[in-house]
């Protein structure tokens, strides 16, 4: 969509949450036009940071699940009680018994 002030078509630029457009620096409508991304230097580190600080959580969660499986299968190898353990979330309402 043209510009209303410098009458080009040229894209738009968000800072924050205003829409300017890229060649008149003049506010336009957002969501009017193709939105250039600019996204800089300290998103990009950010964006590493919390990829890492994922996959920390998820590697720590399944360490702790299979730790705690093992603990339980070695502490009592007849009974299906680290299986039980190891696979239930603390949001789920089944029993601790295996079908």
């Amino acid at each position: 969509m043209w510009c209303p002030h410098c009458r080009q078509n040229a894209p738009i630029v968000y800072r924050g949450m205003d829409a300017y457009c890229s060649a008149c620096n003049q506010p336009r409508s957002p969501f009017s036009a193709k939105a250039l991304n600019i996204a800089g230097r300290p998103s990009k580190l950010g964006g590493m940071a919390s990829k890492a600080l994922g996959y920390g959580v998820l590697f720590a969660g399944l360490g702790t699940a299979a730790t705690l499986m093992l603990l339980f299968v070695f502490l009592a190898p007849t009974s299906a009680m680290g299986y039980a353990v190891a696979s239930r979330s603390p949001s789920s309402r089944s029993s601790w018994v295996l079908p």
